[in-house]
């Protein structure tokens, strides 16, 4: 079967954490006591939290897209040449292509930017896993061509000039050498079907890198009252709606960037909120216990996962509007480290209201 990799994966795999601690008995089973990863920082001993602030879909400036990313490109597209500011629109999308090897699609709340390489860089991590990016850079340090904290500075110019609002929190940054690239790809094509899939063009991936290829993946998120938006896609209990995942990644090298994947964009209308009591990490960990019995069963006891996240839902009679409502994700999987997401358990409580949703 062919596998169609896209840029969400790595998005998926790279925000994925699992974190394994002291156990508790409860109605004669283990529960695991957890510990919080936050990536917009410490906000677990908070009281209050903004509640009803509304916003929108950014809807991105094509012709500011592209003099940011491709100001002298030439599309090879013909029918490109005749589109809205050198974009194709399909009904859904916009996209450009290049000849140098730079594709962009553009849409309302997000936008894709990547060259041949940036490319190449994504499917690897995607086919590899998330043990490639186990190298943190710390600030101050990193790869030769540019140190961590410049490279952020270059990321966040970049985003700046994309209008991309709010305040802005790095949750990642990892440094990614050639030597490691070439390791991880001489594995990933030992496989018969990766190799058949990369033959019929159904994966872009560079065979041949050099020690001079290097890399700094970064990862950001859109942050309001201190909380960052959801960066895992949800689904109401009812089904009743979806939300896109939110969230940031880019990619830069000695040339510059390689790749930016946006996903989830909005921005604040003029309604900021109120301030409401916000419930706290140990009271969402008693509403499961509360329903520990018909959450978590035999083969699925173990919670290895929390965060807080504001969930941009929708708000009746408005279509283009969303309420931000503060979530409490808690992860429930098999087994202490479990790597897997097809066979993980996403609870999510309100933490103002203490309701699942």
């Amino acid at each position: 079967m062919k596998r169609l990799l896209n840029l969400s994966l790595c998005f998926i795999c790279l925000l994925s954490l699992a974190v394994s601690h002291a156990q508790e008995r409860i109605d004669g089973q283990l529960l695991p006591k957890l510990a919080l990863n936050i990536p917009a920082g410490d906000i677990i001993e908070r009281d209050y939290v903004t509640s009803g602030i509304v916003v929108e879909a950014l809807k991105p400036d094509l012709q500011m897209v592209k003099d940011c990313f491709a100001p002298n490109g030439v599309l090879i597209d013909e029918d490109s040449r005749q589109a809205l500011e050198g974009f194709e629109f399909d009904g859904a999308y916009y996209t450009a292509k290049y000849d140098d090897g730079v594709h962009m699609l553009v849409r309302d709340n997000q936008i894709y930017y990547n060259t041949h390489t940036g490319r190449c860089v994504t499917q690897t991590i995607a086919l590899a896993g998330t043990s490639m990016l186990n190298d943190e850079a710390s600030n101050g340090a990193g790869l030769s061509f540019k140190s961590a904290r410049d490279v952020e500075m270059q990321a966040r110019e970049i985003l700046e000039k994309l209008s991309i609002s709010g305040d802005i929190a790095l949750t990642g940054c990892y440094a990614i050498d050639g030597r490691t690239l070439q390791s991880v790809t001489s594995e990933i094509i030992r496989d018969s079907d990766i190799r058949s899939d990369i033959r019929d063009g159904y994966i872009e991936i560079k065979l041949d890198w050099n020690e001079n290829d290097d890399f700094y993946y970064l990862t950001f998120s859109q942050v309001f009252d201190g909380i960052p938006l959801d960066k895992d896609g949800f689904t109401s209990i009812r089904q009743d709606y979806y939300i896109e995942p939110s969230g940031i990644v880019m990619i830069i090298s000695e040339n510059g960037l390689e790749c930016i994947k946006a996903d989830g964009l909005v921005k604040q209308t003029g309604e900021k909120g109120e301030q409401k009591p916000l419930i706290g990490y140990e009271k969402a960990l008693e509403l499961l216990k509360a329903k520990y019995k018909r959450i978590l069963k035999k083969d699925m006891r173990y919670v290895n996962g929390m965060h807080l996240c504001f969930v941009p839902a929708p708000v009746k009679g408005t279509p283009t509007l969303r309420k931000l409502v503060p979530i409490w994700y808690i992860r429930v999987c098999p087994e202490p480290d479990w790597p897997w997401e097809d066979s993980t358990r996403w609870t999510a409580f309100n933490a103002i209201t203490g309701k699942e949703v």
